[in-house]
Formats: C-alpha cells, sequence, structure tokens
C-alpha cells in the first residue's frame, strides 16, 4: 500500500490498482504483441495477478528488477508467466539502438565502441557509436538527467512515470 502514497497513484487500493493494470494490459497487449517489463513485477505476492499474467495475450519478457528476487537472491515469479527473464535487452529497431534495464544505465556504462564499432547497425561514421535508447524502470517519478544526449537518451517507462504503457 505504501506505493499509493509514494507514488501518488490515484487508486482506492492496492487491489483496485492491480485489477486497473491488469485490465489495461488485457485491452492493449495482442496475441501478436511483446510485452516487456523493466523490472519489479510486483512488491509482495499477488497470486491473482500472477494467474492473470500467465493467461495474457502475446508474449512477456520480464527484464529483472531488485525486486523480482527475495533477499536470498532467489528469482520470485513461477516462470510459467514468462516467455523469458533477461538481465536487459539490446536490439537495432527502425534505425534506434534500443537497451531496455530496470536501472538507467550511466552514460560512462557505454563504452562499447570497439566491441561494436565494425558492425554498421550500431556505429555511425561521423560519431562513432550512434545513440543508445535506454528504456528503464526503477525511479517511479524521477528522471535522469540529460548528460550526453547524442550517446545516451533514457526514457523512464515506469507505469508512475508515464501513467500508462509505452507501446512502441
Amino acid at each position: 500500500a505504501n506505493i499509493l502514497t509514494y507514488a501518488a497513484r490515484h487508486h482506492r487500493d492496492v487491489a483496485q490498482m492491480n485489477a486497473d493494470l491488469l485490465a489495461m494490459l488485457r485491452k492493449q497487449v495482442g496475441p501478436d504483441d511483446l510485452l516487456v517489463i523493466a523490472g519489479d513485477l510486483m512488491f509482495g505476492e499477488d497470486p491473482a495477478v500472477l494467474n492473470t499474467l500467465a493467461t495474457l495475450s502475446g508474449s512477456l519478457i520480464l527484464v529483472a528488477g531488485n525486486h523480482d528476487f527475495d533477499k536470498s537472491g532467489h528469482f520470485r515469479w513461477p516462470w510459467r508467466c514468462f516467455s523469458a527473464v533477461v538481465p536487459f535487452l539490446y536490439w537495432h529497431w527502425a534505425g534506434q539502438n534500443c537497451l531496455v534495464t530496470h536501472l538507467p544505465v550511466p552514460v560512462e556504462g557505454l563504452d562499447v565502441k570497439d566491441a561494436l564499432s565494425s558492425d554498421p547497425r550500431f556505429s555511425n561514421p561521423s560519431q562513432g557509436l550512434a545513440q543508445v535508447v535506454n528504456y528503464h524502470g526503477h525511479l517511479h517519478l524521477q528522471a535522469v538527467p540529460v548528460e550526453r544526449p547524442e550517446r545516451l537518451v533514457h526514457v523512464n517507462v515506469g507505469y508512475d512515470h508515464l501513467r500508462g504503457m509505452l507501446c512502441l
């Protein structure tokens, strides 16, 4: 229930919040869609949420976040809910280098120019390594300050920041 206050969510209680979020997923995620959750599926456990996730249309990939593991470091959720659970996703799409993580990646963490410079999809001959768009969660209402937009753009895809889903 702390999330309702912390992130100023406009739900009567956690049960209503969960029902509203799951209804949004059912409405927006079709059988041919890929749903990527940028970590922290939920805090605590709600069997109804897990059962609903297992029945959603489309494929569900979880980019694991800190609340997706218990204090012993074990994954909390039934694997049957997901097509994959990964530490991050990286792909080249529509002219962009896309990186999905739970925590925002610092600009210094993207020193991969040498490793990728031979691949034309990831480099720009005039500028070296092309810009990376880092879709991330974790920060709730906060945004990451822009440091070097030519290298890295952060997009907070958390529900609290967007008040909805980001569809690509």
